[in-house]
C-alpha cells in the first residue's frame, strides 16, 4: 500500500467549509488509514475490520472527511486528493493508487455521454438527479459509472475520481 505522505493533513486547508467548526478540522487518527485504504480500493467493511471499528464508524469518518474538504461524494474526494498530490508534487501519491484490478496502460477515451455523467458526478450531483437531467433511468447512470470504473481499473468511486483527474478524462 502507498504512503500518502501527509495527504490527510493537507486536506484541512483552504477547501474546508467555513461553517465547519475548528473541532472538525483537526486530523483524526483514522483519517490517514481510511484515505489510504479507500485509495487502494478497499471496501468500507474491510476497512472496518482492519481498523477494528464498525462499518458505520468508517462511514461516519468518510462523511466527516468529505465535509472537511468540501466534497459532495467519494468521487470528488478522489479528484481532490489527485489535485492536491499533483499540486504539492508529492512523489508518494503522484501515480495511480494500487487497485484490485490493474488499470489499462493507455487511458481509454470516454464517449460524450460518459463524460457528461462523470462531470455531473464530480460536481456533486446525485445519480437520480443526473438521470432526471439526462432523461435516462438511474440504472443507466449506475451502469455507466460501473463501466467507467472497469475501464479505469478502479475498485471504488474514490479511485475513479483519482483516475479521472490523472488521466485527463475531465
Amino acid at each position: 500500500m502507498q504512503d500518502l505522505g501527509g495527504t490527510a493533513a493537507s486536506l484541512y486547508t483552504a477547501r474546508s467549509r467555513p461553517e465547519a467548526d475548528s473541532r472538525q478540522r483537526r486530523p483524526h487518527a483514522f483519517d490517514e488509514p481510511i484515505l489510504r485504504l479507500l485509495l487502494n480500493g478497499v471496501p468500507d467493511k474491510a476497512i472496518a475490520a482492519r481498523l477494528q471499528v464498525s462499518e458505520r464508524t468508517v462511514q461516519r469518518h468518510v462523511r466527516v472527511l468529505l465535509a472537511k474538504v468540501g466534497a459532495h461524494n467519494r468521487m470528488q474526494l478522489g479528484q481532490i486528493l489527485a489535485c492536491r498530490a499533483r499540486k504539492d508534487g508529492d512523489p508518494d501519491v503522484s501515480s495511480q493508487p494500487q487497485a484490485q484490478v490493474q488499470p489499462q496502460p493507455q487511458p481509454q477515451r470516454l464517449n460524450e455521454f460518459d463524460t457528461q455523467i462523470l462531470k455531473m458526478l464530480l460536481q456533486g450531483q446525485a445519480e437520480s438527479a443526473i438521470a432526471e437531467t439526462l432523461n435516462v433511468s438511474r440504472r443507466t447512470v449506475q451502469r455507466c459509472v460501473k463501466g467507467m470504473m472497469s475501464r479505469a481499473g478502479a475498485a471504488n468511486r474514490v479511485q475513479l475520481g483519482w483516475y479521472a483527474q490523472r488521466s485527463g478524462w475531465i
